[in-house]
């Protein structure tokens, strides 16, 4: 038996189109990268984050990812956590993508 045969008795889809692809395969979600503004990676997270409440798509965003990193700086002889953006200017958006 030919490996055409078998794809054709397994009834797995041989192309890519539309009508193949079952609908749990098409909702995917997918990561974007949003470039912002230096400095106002938190509020513009937080802003998305209102939006989406307020459109009612939470649904469609999975989630809202800032890459930073607790920093432990010494001053004065007193010890303080800072958060340090590695990537400054990205913001990272999960969101569903219909094909």
């Amino acid at each position: 038996m030919s490996e055409e045969e078998k794809i054709k008795e397994e009834n797995i889809p041989t192309t890519a189109n539309k009508k193949d692809v079952k609908s749990d395969e098409v909702n995917t979600f997918q990561w974007y990268s949003l470039r912002v503004i230096s400095g106002k990676e938190k509020a513009t997270k937080e802003n998305i984050l209102l939006e989406v409440e307020e459109a009612d798509i939470k649904s469609d965003v999975g989630e809202v990812f800032l890459p930073y990193e607790k920093v432990i700086e010494v001053r004065n002889n007193k010890k303080r956590i800072k958060e340090k953006m590695f990537l400054l200017f990205v913001i990272f958006v999960e969101v569903r993508s219909i094909i």
